[in-house]
């Protein structure tokens, strides 16, 4: 049935961006891996392609459903797959060759565990690692940084890494996915070491269906040089001032452009619509004809005083 797939994990209260995902990956990753969602009941689900909850209690335990899925897609014969939270579709034209090729052949000449989609070109700043090397453009190797850096923004996983992650945690008291993040990605993870060893990410601008020019990517040289200084200086500010300054740089809530363009923030935030998400997909003619379906949805589920 394939060894590489699309897996969504889906929260229920947000299980109204479930069939949006699929909707946004038919529109912008065109002959896109097969595409199934966890963490619904059949019922939930409806039409969508899903690899169903065994027990559908609320509140559902995220580990244990991901870990029932992917050992369903592990018999399967799946060797890798591309986690995409229900809240961090692709809102812009993704670059097919390399999601559905280049990157799985690294992956596997590589024996990759991970390679986070959300590069290390991002404007948040972000301990980068070290360069693989030429035959890997913009490609780092994240041995040498501060722990692994398994996060739940997009990435391709392979299948037993994963399942390696979630075992770990599912041996712990806490079994969220923040707890996933926050474990997962220590440099003393009780992980056998290929997984800890094989962590990777990508340079947005190298990979990207519509790169930037050499201006711009020179002024993103300087915005990150900026930004590293800006919240080296926040965070020697006293703690009240650090959040006000963060929400204004933005560092929370940005576009970023890499072979799976999205929206670093995600939809929600706190359980409600994230607004700066809308504003983004608003932008433009373009950007707004493009997510039409996704920016309807969004509005349909927006608080009254978030309308106004």
């Amino acid at each position: 049935m394939g060894e590489l797939v699309i897996l969504s994990s889906v929260y229920q209260p947000y299980r109204w961006l479930a069939p949006l995902l699929k909707t946004q990956l038919d529109q912008h990753w065109p002959n896109h891996p097969r595409m199934l969602v966890a963490g619904l009941t059949p019922e939930e689900a409806g039409s969508l392609p899903a690899l169903p909850v065994t027990d559908g209690t609320l509140p559902r335990n995220w580990c244990r459903f991901m870990r029932e899925a992917c050992e369903t897609l592990r018999a399967q014969g799946v060797q890798f797959c591309y986690l995409v939270p229900e809240e961090h579709p692709p809102i812009a034209p993704c670059h097919v060759q390399h999601l559905n090729e280049t990157l799985p052949r690294w992956m596997r000449e590589l024996n990759a565990s991970y390679i986070g989609l959300m590069g290390w070109d991002r404007r948040r700043p972000v301990d980068r690692g070290k360069p693989v090397g030429a035959a890997y453009p913009g490609l780092h190797d994240l041995r040498t940084a501060r722990g692994p850096r398994f996060q739940l923004h997009p990435a391709l996983w392979s299948l037993d890494a994963l399942i390696a992650c979630l075992d770990l945690i599912l041996s712990q008291p806490k079994q969220s996915p923040w707890a996933f993040e926050n474990n997962s990605r220590k440099s003393d993870a009780a992980l056998p070491d290929w997984v800890k060893e094989g962590c990777y990410i990508l340079c947005g601008a190298e990979m990207s269906a519509t790169p930037p020019t050499p201006l711009r990517r020179n002024l993103r040289g300087l915005g990150h040089f900026i930004a590293r200084r800006f919240v080296g200086l926040v965070y020697r500010l006293p703690r009240a001032w650090r959040r006000p300054l963060w929400d204004w740089a933005q560092l929370d809530h940005f576009f970023y452009n890499g072979p799976f363009p999205l929206f670093f923030g995600g939809v929600m935030t706190k359980g409600q619509i994230n607004p700066r998400y809308l504003r983004h997909l608003e932008r433009d003619r373009a950007s707004a004809a493009a997510n039409a379906p996704l920016i309807a949805a969004i509005r349909a589920q927006m608080l009254p005083e978030q309308r106004a």
